[in-house]
């Protein structure tokens, strides 16, 4: 599709005719592929209706017609004086071509020479020199009005066919190879990058990045603190897998008095559903009276964690909230926490283990089922090994938090015995391997 800017005719400029022609010939080529190459030359006369004027801006200016959708190349042969619109529409354009002894600018030398009341060469203001060696914006300099027209034809003859793209993000994602999705909550400086469709790899990896004032920045493998703190109750850390990468993640549980038959479940960053069903396995089988108590957990970070290892992490840490008391400090707990209770391992579970240990964990609780070979040691700081603690059930591993801090008002707040044969404590085992419980 062809259009013209003319000074030589009544449609040139930004007037209401040629706003209407021009969105008439976009919107063609829009609709049937074909790029849009534009002959640009205009005095700009009418550039104060185009910036709101009063004047003939009042009777209809199109506020969409210096708006580029890129769904259709466009090229520009500028070939005279190209001011106001034939220089804007010339800025949107993939493409320039300019005659040399034309001139592109948004107003002509004149009027600028009298607003700074200064004598300026027109040349050096808006020259295909200038344009070309200093702006960039001009691909080609030519000498006739022939060469100018028969650059965009030969570039057209290149171009394979132009299609409408459609603008349904659906629609798109099936035309490109990697959809990545820009994660992160506003209160937090962390960022994720997951992986919705990629063609080339899994979508579980992810990328952690943190805001800083210079831009964002990956944020470092994270590792278990062990200032001297005291741990707290509903506190309790975890190892998940995103793709190949694993990360180590921490969950917060706060268990407050509600009502019975109106008790509150609410999770951020966890799955509702699973936490859902383990208080359920927490007052079944771990002995806890909750029904009447408002749950809330969370994992920290901005981490969004609803994979089935996280299960006894956000058991343990609902119970120690409830019952006030505390895992060990830097415990990592992994496993998936079955309806009867038992904990079963996961995938990947050597892995999770190494990784913890490496990352500060003193113990690691796995299911009895795990199949963990040996020891990793804590890399940096204090160079020392961790303990690999095997669970069977989730009464158990409630048998592993400390002490109670202080003394619960009200009942049903005691663990129940550990059914015969099913939470055994035995010697603990010498430092190369796990031990049972």
């Amino acid at each position: 599709a062809v259009v013209s800017h003319d000074i030589t005719v009544k449609s040139a400029s930004s007037s209401p005719i040629n706003v209407r022609k021009m969105g008439h010939m976009r919107r063609t080529a829009q609709a049937n592929g074909m790029p849009l190459v534009l002959l640009n030359e205009s005095s700009g006369a009418r550039i104060p209706d185009t910036m709101g004027a009063i004047g003939t801006g009042s009777l209809g200016q199109d506020p969409q017609q210096f708006v580029r959708i890129r769904d259709i190349p466009y090229c520009s042969a500028v070939l005279g004086p190209a001011f106001g619109t034939a220089c804007w529409f010339t800025q949107l354009s993939d493409f320039v071509v300019m005659r040399k002894d034309a001139q592109l600018a948004i107003s002509s030398p004149k009027v600028t020479s009298i607003a700074i009341n200064q004598d300026i060469d027109p040349m050096d203001l808006a020259g295909w020199k200038m344009q070309s060696e200093v702006t960039g914006k001009v691909d080609y300099g030519v000498d006739s009005d022939e060469e100018a027209i028969e650059r965009p034809r030969v570039l057209g003859l290149h171009l394979e066919e132009v299609r409408v793209v459609p603008r349904d993000p659906v629609t798109l994602e099936h035309l490109v190879d990697v959809v990545l999705g820009f994660e992160g909550d506003r209160h937090s400086a962390v960022r994720v990058v997951r992986g919705v469709k990629n063609r080339f790899g899994s979508t579980q990896e992810i990328g952690l990045f943190e805001m800083h004032g210079d831009g964002l920045a990956e944020v470092e493998s994270a590792r278990i603190s062990l200032d001297g703190r005291p741990p707290a109750p509903g506190c309790a850390f975890v190892s998940t897998m995103a793709g190949t990468r694993c990360l180590l993640g921490e969950v917060h549980a706060l268990v407050a008095t509600g009502f019975l038959g109106s008790a509150k479940r609410r999770a951020s960053g966890l799955d509702s559903a699973r936490l859902a069903m383990l208080i359920a396995v927490l007052e079944k089988h771990g002995g806890l009276r909750l029904s009447d108590q408002d749950v809330f957990a969370q994992a920290l970070g901005g981490l969004r964690i609803v994979e089935p290892a996280s299960d006894l992490a956000v058991a343990l840490a609902v119970a120690g909230a409830f019952l006030e008391r505390t895992l060990p400090a830097g415990t990592v707990a992994i496993g998936e926490v079955g309806l009867t209770g038992e904990l079963r391992t996961v995938p990947q579970i050597e892995q999770r283990v190494h990784e913890s240990l490496r990352r500060g964990a003193r113990t690691v609780l796995v299911p009895s089922g795990a199949r963990v070979q040996s020891l990793a040691s804590a890399e940096g700081g204090a160079n020392r090994a961790g303990e690999i603690v095997k669970v069977g059930t989730i009464s158990g591993a409630l048998e592993l938090l400390s002490p109670r801090i202080r003394s619960l008002t009200g009942g049903g707040a005691e663990v129940k015995p550990a059914r015969s044969g099913s939470t055994n404590r035995t010697q603990e085992r010498p430092a190369s391997g796990p031990r049972q419980v």
